[in-house]
């Protein structure tokens, strides 16, 4: 897999004149980032659809897996305000931190 190029010349930010305290742009960091940006959407026309469209389906299903986790989260808080009885929200907490590292992981 080759990285496509992008050309050399990139614009830079436009900076307003006015502030002077604007650091100048880091052109090296932004040609790198349209450089990996390209790359990717190259890596992605490459890909068949199927991969892409399950890709897609399995972050749809984490992001609904994890307002579930915060649905259930809310749900115990609120009874656990109400009540003072003790609810089993560590297994809540784990739940979620499980869910985030999956998440992080598809992403």
């Amino acid at each position: 897999d080759m990285p496509v190029e992008s050309p050399d010349n990139v614009p830079p930010l436009s900076v307003d004149s006015n502030v002077k305290d604007e650091k100048p742009v880091n052109r090296k960091m932004y040609r790198r980032s349209i450089n990996m940006l390209s790359f990717s959407i190259a890596k992605l026309r490459k890909q068949t659809p199927y991969k892409v469209v399950r890709k897609i389906v399995l972050s749809l299903w984490f992001q609904v897996l994890m307002l579930i986790v915060i649905l259930a989260d809310f749900v115990s808080f609120l009874v656990y305000t109400i009540d003072d009885t003790e609810t089993n929200s560590s297994v809540y907490d784990v739940v979620t931190i499980i869910a985030i590292c999956f998440c992080m992981v598809e992403i």
